[in-house]
């Protein structure tokens, strides 16, 4: 019996030390929110000739979002996305340049918390699927209505890290940096082929929690893009089509933490 109680004791002490504690960042991060933003495009015609600068295109974006910290140190983020009322391009004059977009992306990773709770690092993996692959090759040559193809959107994946500071049980700032590799399924369009891009995204933020269950986020973005496929258009001598360059943009998030 006694050796029997101490092998329970030493599970038990085991079990302890393998939960983290993040209690604390729990009621940060343990949320569904709602975003609304906007954001700015800019592009490049690469060497196309006699193109009249480089379109610079502004959208709204509306966000829903669920993201937990698990008792066991995992944290899930689960992200999906419109964007919308794009502004018109410099090329075609009051057709819009980047069509209404959409998707949904995940991250999974390991919370290690450090400092107290007042620090953590959390390394992650993402998988997503968004629909802007071929939208700017459709709109600026062919339509001006998005969606043309049946397959105009890309997959997602890639790796990031996190950093999180809890200034208090009321005010939190986060840092987040990826690197995805973006593969796109719209197929070949007007002689031009697939826009496979890598994509760079770092990203600035606050969560504050104001009242029970009630929390208000901000954050803002830069994402620098990494095109991998031509952009000239053979049908068209001397013809180009943008390439997305960077984006910039911040939303402004209500939600209800669980």
């Amino acid at each position: 019996m006694r050796k029997l109680l101490i092998s329970l004791l030493a599970v038990s002490s085991t079990a302890s030390f393998a939960v983290a504690n993040n209690s604390e960042f729990q009621e940060f991060d343990n949320v569904a929110n709602i975003g609304w933003g906007m954001n700015q495009t800019s592009s490049s015609y690469g060497t196309a000739a006699g193109v009249p600068g480089k379109p610079v295109t502004t959208g709204n974006v509306l966000q829903l979002e669920a993201e937990r910290l698990f008792n066991s140190g995992v944290w899930v983020d689960v992200v999906g996305n419109m964007q919308f009322g794009a502004g018109p391009s410099t090329i075609i004059g009051s057709n819009p340049y980047n069509g209404p977009s959409y998707g949904i992306n995940g991250k999974v990773g390991y919370g290690f918390s450090m400092a107290n709770q007042h620090l953590m690092l959390t390394p992650y993996g993402q998988v997503g699927m968004n629909n802007n692959a071929a939208t700017q090759i459709n709109e600026l040559l062919f339509t001006s209505t998005p969606g043309v193809t049946a397959n105009n959107y890309v997959y997602t994946a890639g790796v990031g890290g996190r950093l999180e500071y809890r200034i208090n049980r009321a005010i939190e700032l986060y840092a987040d940096q990826n690197a995805l590799e973006n593969w796109d399924q719209s197929g070949m369009i007007g002689g031009i082929m697939p826009q496979n891009y890598a994509s760079y995204t770092s990203t600035l933020g606050a969560k504050f929690n104001l009242a029970p269950n009630f929390q208000l986020g901000v954050k803002g973005y830069l994402t620098a893009f990494d095109n991998q496929a031509s952009n000239k258009i053979p049908a068209i001598p001397g013809g180009y089509f943008a390439q997305r360059q960077n984006e910039f943009g911040g939303l402004v998030t209500v939600g209800l933490t669980y």
